[in-house]
């Protein structure tokens, strides 16, 4: 029988550390790889963030043995048994707790040691931003003063008792461990106000306005400063934590306290260190691309922090990966040559000539000159943030970098060449591209929520199929959503416009079938997209419902209940919609980070506390609840809840106007969003069938979500519960505002053709946002009228799942057909593009793009692919048994051909005389 938590802490510590190290592990991962992307090598502050990790991982490892040792439990639960079971020697057995004594006596060691790497990594950062003698000394002086710290703290940790068992300071045998943590805690926290000192100095010495001051204390002080005080915070809880558990006399319970705060402590440190390197990463979720850090300052300064310089003899080194550069005529009066990468989130305003003159109080004429040479003709091209290393530089630098010839400004022009490559395909460009490739890839993410919608909606699969059932069609699905978008991706990449499916359609299909064709495909997208975004923002309300029961069980859910969570629900994603500018992927980037650390959050938990299945129950069991007449077709009906899981893949397509190199990020963004949600998807789906416990009672949850029970089984917790059940809850609300986005682009860009009635309305876009704020509106009016369907019968309502499949998988297999009959026909080129030639639209030459998968590998996953949705499709429109009620029908067939013939009619009597496909709007 599982223990209930309130007697006893050990599952609690165990999962927040585990938790903890993965964050840790994020973090270094994601400032390695940052880091790498840009340099393609490591420096010493990488191998101390490196360091930190490694201990890290040690003490975590100590921390789940001290709580095999008793850690977390009452001293009067614990058995011989299990405290025999972990000493080290016989001479120990003598001793209670020995091993707690010993693991925590080797993670405090390890904790000072993981603070001392994480400390170091941070100060040779933010000594690295600047090259000036003070900051330097300032540096050092910081330095030496955490190696002392740990050296002294890890040499009084080490032999805080007597010997032979220094370790053992539940035998009061030991000096007085409060003074101990007094000393080691007040110094920490002196080192990290010497932290924030260090970054201080670097900010306050830049010469600019309050505006510009500020906005760089916002990208710069908030990770470093803010961070820090966070750690700050932590330490003072451990400091009165420790103070309680010593004068206690059940010290392996209280000591819970001392512990969650060390872990926290120890992981914010590690995140805080890590953090400003974040700096590219997340100004590639809110601009146009992995921004390029680091500088080579002539062969002996470096410094990596807001823009990318290196000057050398001679000609451009390569380094950078800026696809295209403008050449610019710099001042006379030098031999070197300067070239300069930045981040492209370029802002002219904010080089005006005004406070130039001021960068510092005391420049002399002579450096001023030496700016104004070399920024004059970067007005153009560099924000504040992209020059705050070069205003921390040395008079005599600036002197070196005011050099003659041609300077090389790696601005790169990949949003007019993204704009030309639309317009050589008859389009305008109207729409701000403020995605980049990160960004782009945060977006697909968090619109696949795969995981997420496996914990919802596995229950389909289990039914009709079992628990193999559920694990062989996953595979199957993902095998089969890979190939769909593996030719997605190719077409995407061929054509990159919000139009999608039916601008392919039109320059794939036959010239006389085009119009037609492209029509219905069209509204075939439509029809996925409304009825993906109303499904989405259906599942958060009644999500919302199931968790108000869980709490609160004397709550009677209602249908219009739901109803007005989903108009809740709506009106948030219309509110981060209509913003415009950088909202939407800063807002996306930051989701990204939670689908990750929310995947984690369950997993961790579930699998360590809840009771677990064999494997040949989870791989050999296969079940037919719906009584359909044979397994096989009981498993393909059972596969629609994995093939909703992976719904909205061409989400990143309907969005290709607004983010930077298209042609590439979409399809790259695409496939490693399938990458990265199938093996999360996978994940948890094999821990739910090896943690279903009683399966009866999970499928019979007053809730309405089997999974809730499942999780409330696993931790014996309604709060633990409940907070697990939030994170799924709060990816589905964040996920409404990204399928909003992607539905109003789509049904934007159709009216834009003229292929709805009142194109002339939904086509406009707002003159200060670049949103098409009409279809945004219009969009989610029509879910919110879809709602009220809801409140008469919520079975009607939830056909809206299979309407969402039918209809995208539609449009997809209409598109890969005809691509396929061009692959075998020889119909498309692998040329180059011409500058100005139109291509990849109706009647013109069509090309293949950066992302192709050439010869018979292409055909043979291009066939596959229509199998797969074939059959995706068919199956999309069974009920989910085989006795067939009002309440099991499946009338998705109903509204998803009722809608097509809407259509046909609206064609016949209108459309036919203003569609002609994709409009070519630039000759």
């Amino acid at each position: 029988m599982k223990q209930e938590l309130r007697e006893t802490w050990t599952p609690g510590i165990n999962v927040l550390t585990w938790f903890m190290l993965i964050t840790a592990i994020l973090s270094v991962s994601t400032r390695l790889g940052t880091k790498y992307w840009i340099f393609r090598k490591l420096t010493v502050d990488d191998a101390l963030s490196i360091g930190a990790l490694v201990t890290c991982i040690a003490q975590s490892i100590a921390i789940s043995i001290a709580t095999q040792g008793g850690l977390g439990q009452h001293r009067n639960t614990l058995s011989a048994a299990s405290i025999e079971k972990m000493m080290k020697a016989s001479r120990a057995l003598t001793v209670p707790y020995c091993c707690f004594d010993q693991s925590q006596y080797a993670a405090n060691i390890l904790f000072i040691a993981t603070m001392c790497c994480s400390k170091l990594a941070l100060v040779i950062f933010i000594r690295n931003l600047t090259p000036t003698t003070l900051d330097r000394r300032f540096a050092l002086g910081l330095g030496a003063f955490i190696v002392l710290w740990t050296i002294t703290g890890i040499f009084t940790a080490a032999f805080q008792c007597r010997m032979p068992d220094t370790w053992n300071y539940l035998q009061a045998k030991c000096f007085d461990l409060i003074a101990w943590w007094n000393y080691l805690g007040i110094t920490n926290i002196l080192s990290e106000a010497g932290i924030i000192a260090q970054a201080l100095l670097v900010i306050v010495r830049v010469q600019a306005d309050i505006h510009k001051k500020a906005v760089l204390a916002s990208v710069f002080l908030f990770r470093v400063v803010y961070l820090t005080l966070s750690v700050v915070v932590a330490i003072i809880c451990q400091l009165a934590y420790a103070r309680v558990a010593k004068g206690s006399t059940d010290s392996s319970w209280d000591a819970w306290a001392v512990v969650v705060s060390t872990q926290i402590t120890q992981t914010l440190s590690i995140v805080t260190a890590c953090s400003p390197q974040f700096k590219p990463f997340l100004d590639s979720l809110r601009s146009s691309g992995m921004s390029l850090g680091g500088t080579n300052y002539g062969s002996r300064q470096r410094t990596y922090a807001m823009t990318s310089y290196k000057a050398s003899l001679g000609g451009r080194t390569g380094d950078t990966p800026s696809e295209a550069h403008e050449l610019v005529t710099m001042p006379e009066g030098g031999v070197n040559r300067t070239i300069v990468s930045y981040s492209p989130d370029c802002d002219a305003e904010s080089l005006s000539t005004g406070w130039l003159p001021g960068l510092f109080a005391s420049a002399t004429a002579e450096t001023k000159t030496s700016i104004t040479a070399l920024l004059g003709p970067l007005r153009q091209a560099f924000s504040p943030l992209s020059i705050f290393s070069l205003l921390i530089m040395s008079s005599q630098q600036l002197k070196q970098m005011s050099t003659t010839g041609m300077q090389e400004i790696g601005c790169p022009l990949s949003k007019e060449l993204d704009d030309a490559n639309l317009a050589r395909m008859g389009k305008r460009p109207v729409l701000k591209r403020n995605f980049g490739l990160m960004s782009m890839l945060g977006f697909s993410c968090t619109i696949l929520i795969t995981w997420e919608g496996i914990v919802v909606l596995f229950l389909q699969a289990y039914q009709n199929g079992g628990p193999a059932g559920a694990v062989y069609g996953f595979i199957f699905v993902w095998v089969g959503v890979a190939s769909t978008f593996v030719v997605l991706s190719e077409l995407a990449s061929m054509a990159p416009t919000s139009g999608g499916q039916y601008h392919w359609c039109a320059m794939l299909a036959p010239r006389s079938k085009m119009k037609l064709f492209s029509y219905l495909t069209g509204w075939l997208t439509v029809i996925g997209w409304q009825a993906t975004y109303a499904t989405s923002c259906y599942l958060c309300g009644t999500l919302i419902q199931g968790l108000i029961v869980l709490t609160q069980s004397s709550y009677q859910p209602q249908n219009w209940h739901g109803t007005l969570l989903f108009w809740a629900i709506a009106l948030f994603s219309v509110g981060i919609n209509s913003v415009g500018g950088k909202l939407l992927p800063r807002f996306e980037g930051f989701i990204l980070i939670l689908h990750i650390l929310g995947f984690f959050a369950i997993l961790i938990p579930l699998t360590y506390m809840a009771d677990h299945g064999s494997a040949e129950e989870v791989f050999t069991q296969f079940l037919n609840l719906g009584g359909f007449p044979s397994q096989g077709l009981s498993f393909f009906v059972g596969m629609v809840g994995c093939i909703f899981a992976f719904a909205g893949g061409d989400a990143a397509v309907h969005m290709s106007e607004e983010i930077t190199n298209a042609s590439t990020a979409v399809p790259t963004s695409i496939m490693l969003s399938v990458l990265i949600n199938g093996s999360l998807g996978f994940g948890m789906l094999l821990s739910i069938l090896f943690c279903l416990g009683d399966v009866e009672k999970a499928l019979d949850s007053s809730t309405g979500y089997p999974f809730m029970s499942i999780f409330l089984q696993a931790t014996g917790s309604v709060p633990g519960t409940a907070a697990m059940c939030s994170i799924v809850t709060t990816m589905g609300i964040t996920t409404s505002v990204g399928m909003l986005a992607s539905a109003s682009r789509q049904f934007w860009s159709f009216a834009r053709d003229r292929g709805v009635p009142g194109w002339q309305v939904w086509s406009q876009v707002h003159g200060s946002t670049a949103v098409p704020i009409y279809s945004v509106l219009l969009t989610t009016c029509v879910v919110c009228l879809l709602a009220l369907i809801n409140i008469g019968s919520s079975v009607a309502f939830n056909d809206l799942v299979a309407m969402s499949i039918s209809g995208l998988y539609l449009s997809y297999m209409v598109v890969a057909g005809l691509l396929l009959y061009r692959r075998c026909t020889g119909g498309i080129s692998n040329g180059r593009r011409s500058d100005t030639a139109v291509v990849n639209t109706v009647g013109a030459k069509l090309v293949w793009g950066p992302f192709h998968l050439p010869g018979i590998w292409g055909i043979l996953v291009n066939s596959f692919a229509l199998i797969y949705m074939t059959i995706a499709v068919f199956f999309s429109f069974w009920p989910p048994s085989w006795v067939v009620t009002v309440q099991t029908m499946n009338f998705s067939v109903v509204g998803t051909f009722g809608v097509i013939l809407l259509s046909l009619i609206y064609y016949v009597f209108r459309a036919k005389s203003v569609y002609d496909g994709p409009i070519v709007e630039i000759d």
